[in-house]
C-alpha cells in the first residue's frame, strides 16, 4: 500500500514539473533579442538593447553590462540604453523572470563598440572649471579646480595640474590649493588618455585679492609698560597704540609671565605678588583682515612690600604637658610678642596636618618619642609666607611595660574547706591595683568579677584553665594564664 502511495506522489510531482516547464517555454516566448550601437547617430553614441516577447505578462527585466563606469538608462524595461566611457568590447546580458510561473532565463551577447572618436577631445564634451574662496570670505583663501568628461569624473585618465608653471601634487580629476598672497594665477591641467596615447591641456586665469594685508610694521605700534612705584599703587601698567591711536576694532589678549588676564582692551593694570622681573605680552588680532601679532616686553617691579620675617621677631615655643599629666604637645608663635590674627597658620606634626588655623595648637600624642612640629605662616596683605620648625621630645605618655610591673597570679581550690570553689587573685609588685580593670575566665566561662580576685563555683572534678585580662587607662591590655587542677 505504501509503495502505491509513493508512486502516486512521484507521478504528481513529475506532472507538475512538466506543466511548469511547458509554461516557461522561453524559446517559444522570445520573439527577438537584439543589441546594437548607434554610431551612425551624430549626437548620441551608445549601446541599445531590446527584446520582443510573444507574451510579456508578469515578466521583469534586469539588464547588466561588463563595464561599470558608463551611464545606464532604463534598466528595468524591454529597452536598454547604455553610454560607454570608451571604445571596446562589451558584454550585455538580460535576465528575464516570469513571476507567475516562477521561472527565469538569462540572455547574453557581446558587441564591439567603436563609436567614440579617438582623442577627439572636443567631441568628448570636456568641462574645465575652477573657483576661488574669496567670495565666501573663508579663513583660508584657496582654489578648487575640476575636470568632467562627458559629464563624468573619468578616473582612468592621467591628470597633471600646474599653477603659474609650478606642478602641483594632485594627480586626480580635481585639485584644492591654498594661496598665501594676493595676485594673478594661471591654473592649467593636462589630461592624458594612456589607452589611445593622446592628451590635451586646458588653462584658466584667476585673480586672488581677498588675502589680508597685515603689515604690522607699517602700523607703527607703540607698546609701553612700567611700574607705578612712584605713585605707591604697586601695579604694572601697560598699553599699546597704533600710529598714536587706540584701536578699538582690534582684540587684545594679555599675559604676565604665565598668567592670562581677563581684559580684551589695549591697556592693563596688573598687581604682582612679589618684587622681580615680569614678562608682559599682548596678542593683537585684526579681525577684519584676519591676522594677528604679539608684542612682549619686561618690567622690573621693586616697590612691592618686603616680607622681612627676621625683622618681625617671631617667637616659636613648643613643649609637652608632662607636668600636667595631659599627654599632649602645645605650640604657639608670636610676632613682636603679639599674636597676629591677620596671618594664616598651617600646622603639621611629623606628616600629620592639623586643623588649627590659629597661632597656637595642641596635639595629643599616642606614644613617647621625638616629634617634628612645623607652622607655615602667610601674610595675606603682603602676599608672602614662611615656615618655622622645631622638635619636641615626649616622655610622659603611658608605658605598658608589663614585665617590669612583676605581675603575680594565684589560683587555688577550697577542697579543705568543702566550699567547692576556685579562688584566684592578682597583684603587681606585691600590691593590688584598684585602678586596673579585670576580666576573669575559667575555661570558656566568664567570672562575674571586675576586681583583682574572684571566686568561681565548680560542680565536678577536673582540670580548669584560668585566664585574667586587665586594662589600664583604657589603652593598655595584658593577659596572664594559669592552669589549675
Amino acid at each position: 500500500m505504501k509503495q502505491i502511495k509513493l508512486l502516486i506522489t512521484l507521478f504528481t510531482v513529475f506532472f507538475l514539473f512538466n506543466q511548469a516547464q511547458a509554461a516557461c517555454n522561453w524559446s517559444a516566448n522570445i520573439r527577438s533579442f537584439n543589441v546594437r550601437d548607434t554610431c551612425n547617430n551624430t549626437t548620441l553614441k551608445m549601446i541599445l538593447g531590446s527584446i520582443s516577447l510573444n507574451n510579456s505578462s508578469n515578466i521583469s527585466y534586469e539588464w547588466s553590462v561588463s563595464e561599470k563606469k558608463g551611464n545606464k538608462w532604463q534598466n528595468n524595461t524591454y529597452n536598454y540604453y547604455y553610454f560607454p566611457s570608451k571604445n571596446g568590447k562589451y558584454s550585455i546580458c538580460l535576465k528575464l523572470r516570469d513571476s507567475a510561473n516562477k521561472c527565469d532565463t538569462t540572455l547574453c551577447t557581446t558587441i564591439n563598440f567603436n563609436c567614440l572618436p579617438k582623442c577627439n577631445w572636443k567631441g568628448q564634451n570636456i568641462f574645465f572649471g575652477y573657483i576661488d574662496s574669496c567670495w565666501k570670505k573663508m579663513i583660508q583663501t584657496g582654489m578648487h579646480g575640476y575636470v568632467r568628461i562627458n559629464n563624468n569624473y573619468v578616473t582612468d585618465y592621467v591628470y597633471t595640474w600646474t599653477i603659474n608653471g609650478d606642478t602641483m601634487s594632485s594627480d586626480s580629476h580635481s585639485i584644492n590649493h591654498i594661496f598665501t598672497k594676493n595676485g594673478k594665477y594661471t591654473l592649467c591641467v593636462n589630461v592624458r588618455d594612456t589607452v589611445n596615447n593622446c592628451d590635451t591641456t586646458m588653462c584658466g586665469t584667476m585673480t586672488i585679492n581677498c588675502l589680508s594685508n597685515c603689515n604690522w610694521k607699517d602700523r607703527k605700534a607703540a607698546f609701553v609698560s612700567g611700574d607705578s612705584c612712584g605713585k605707591n599703587f604697586n601695579y604694572i601698567h601697560s598699553r599699546i597704540l597704533f600710529a598714536g591711536k587706540y584701536r578699538s576694532d582690534y582684540i587684545y589678549k594679555w599675559t604676565v609671565d604665565s598668567t592670562t588676564l581677563n581684559r580684551p582692551y589695549a591697556d592693563i593694570n596688573y598687581t604682582p605678588k612679589y618684587n622681580g622681573t615680569y614678562k608682559v605680552c599682548v596678542k593683537v588680532m585684526d579681525t577684519a583682515n584676519n591676522c594677528d601679532t604679539t608684542y612682549c616686553t619686561t618690567v622690573k617691579m621693586t616697590c612691592m612690600p618686603s616680607c622681612d620675617w627676621n625683622g618681625r621677631k617671631a617667637a616659636f615655643t613648643n613643649g609637652d604637658s608632662c607636668g600636667s599629666n595631659f599627654n599632649f604637645i602645645h605650640s604657639r608663635i608670636l610676632f613682636g610678642g603679639k599674636y597676629r590674627s591677620d596671618y594664616i597658620y598651617k600646622w603639621t606634626v611629623d606628616n600629620s596636618t592639623l586643623k588649627s588655623p590659629y597661632g597656637y595648637m595642641s596635639y595629643d600624642t599616642k606614644k613617647n618619642g621625638t616629634y617634628k612640629v612645623c607652622v607655615n605662616v602667610t601674610d595675606t596683605a603682603n602676599n608672602c609666607d614662611t615656615t618655622y620648625c622645631t622638635t619636641v621630645k615626649m616622655t610622659c605618655a603611658p608605658s605598658c611595660n608589663w614585665k617590669d610591673r612583676k605581675a603575680s597570679i594565684t589560683v587555688a581550690d577550697s577542697c579543705n574547706q568543702y566550699f567547692n570553689i576556685i579562688h584566684g587573685g592578682m597583684v603587681f609588685n606585691g600590691k593590688y591595683r584598684s585602678d586596673f580593670i579585670y576580666k576573669w575566665t575559667i575555661d570558656s566561662a566568664v567570672a562575674k568579677s571586675p576586681y583583682g580576685s574572684f571566686d568561681y563555683s565548680v560542680s565536678k572534678n577536673g582540670t580548669y584553665k584560668v585566664c585574667e585580662q586587665f586594662r589600664f587607662s583604657k589603652q593598655l591590655r595584658h593577659n596572664l594564664l594559669q592552669v589549675l587542677k
